[in-house]
């Protein structure tokens, strides 16, 4: 993992290509390709909108927007200056970009507030097209992301199906957890 002390230091001390003014990327703001490799990405496969679209969808955005030093904010060796919910965003931002067929989310908003929580959840209704993403999580506030839901107890699957007949079956008592 590089190790960065801002994300301005990206855009100026890790740029070895000469820029290649037919490319639009290489046309970018500094900071917003110090966003991109920041983001674990090639800042050169992606446009400036794609890449604010991203920021935006996650919430990144927001917590840069608001800093003093905006995209000049030092984010420590490996994120230390980051919140375990701005690495979330920061990661959720990545995959926005990455558009992979497979997403699995271990507890994807475990130390996100409500508002980024909230956020996570409309990307997954309105973006999340064509990727099978898996969710696992104790919170039922993620509830409303789900289409199937796969309760599991003791590594043994309790029930499986539509969420809303498996929250029903639930309500009714029907599922019951072994001892």
């Amino acid at each position: 993992t590089p190790n960065f002390q801002n994300m301005q230091a990206l855009a100026t001390g890790q740029q070895t290509q000469k820029p290649n003014p037919e490319k639009e990327t290489e046309l970018m703001k500094p900071e917003l390709i110090a966003l991109a490799k920041a983001l674990g990405l090639d800042h050169e496969k992606h446009t400036e909108e794609e890449i604010l679209a991203a920021a935006k969808q996650a919430g990144v955005h927001d917590f840069i927007s608001r800093h003093p030093m905006g995209y000049d904010a030092p984010v420590g060796e490996h994120g230390n200056n980051l919140s375990g919910g701005q690495k979330q965003a920061i990661a959720l931002a990545r995959a926005i970009l990455l558009k992979p067929h497979i997403m699995i989310c271990d507890e994807p908003t475990n130390a996100m507030d409500m508002q980024a929580e909230h956020a996570f959840i409309k990307f997954v209704h309105e973006e999340v097209k064509d990727t099978t993403l898996v969710i696992v999580t104790h919170k039922t506030t993620m509830l409303p992301a789900l289409d199937r839901l796969i309760l599991i107890d003791n590594g043994k699957v309790l029930a499986d199906g539509p969420r809303d007949a498996v929250l029903e079956k639930l309500q009714k008592g029907g599922i019951q957890a072994k001892a």
